[in-house]
């Protein structure tokens, strides 16, 4: 496994094994920031995930359609499928499921490397409730390195108060705004995490 890997932005690298907090403004914003981190993840001849609100799911397809080769490496399945599509959210279960996903898609198309891309909505966040949401973030952090991969959640700024991106803040270890890449010194362990939310 690579030292460093692409990640689709101003010439950014990270390394494997990565959970990254992209923050965005506005809906336009969510697409074009995701359709350029998943298509470095082709081009990188990874395996991508792509967890999308529905109406981005279209023009994100037609945008990555013309690259060569994704028969197979490229997954897009709406948001509400992915964390309502086994009944009631669990932070744990989604977290072993997402786990799970990413360890068959690398099995099926014979990838070595995986980034997944999911859109953190604020209705998302209403629907599952912020404190399970939270949770479910800081897990991943226990997870990211059962696979070669890169786990990037997208935030629309302008869908979450300064009290929701603090906590966001706290389950990242690294954040991209913009063109910048942050070694976050707000995030916290899950177990440190968990154990304020008690």
């Amino acid at each position: 496994m690579a030292n460093t890997v692409a990640l689709g932005v101003a010439g950014l690298v990270v390394p494997p094994c990565s959970h990254i907090c992209v923050l965005v403004r506005g809906s336009e914003s969510f697409v074009q920031v995701e359709e350029r981190i998943l298509r470095q993840g082709l081009l990188n001849g990874e395996v991508c995930l792509g967890v999308l609100e529905d109406p981005a799911r279209e023009s994100l397809l037609s945008a990555l359609a013309e690259e060569s080769s994704i028969a197979g490496r490229l997954h897009l399945i709406s948001s509400w499928e992915a964390f309502l599509g086994r009944g009631a959210f669990s932070a744990l279960e989604m977290v072993e499921h997402l786990s799970f996903s990413v360890g068959a898609a690398l099995s099926a198309a014979g990838c070595s490397f995986a980034r997944t891309v999911g859109e953190m909505s604020a209705t998302l966040r209403e629907v599952i409730g912020e404190d399970q949401l939270m949770r479910y973030e800081s897990e991943l952090n226990r997870s990211a390195a059962r696979h070669p991969q890169l786990l990037l959640c997208i935030y629309d700024l302008d869908g979450f108060s300064g009290s929701s991106l603090v906590e966001i803040l706290r389950t990242h270890p690294w954040v991209l705004l913009g063109d910048a890449l942050i070694n976050n010194p707000y995030y916290v362990s899950p177990d440190e995490f968990l154990a304020t939310r008690v």
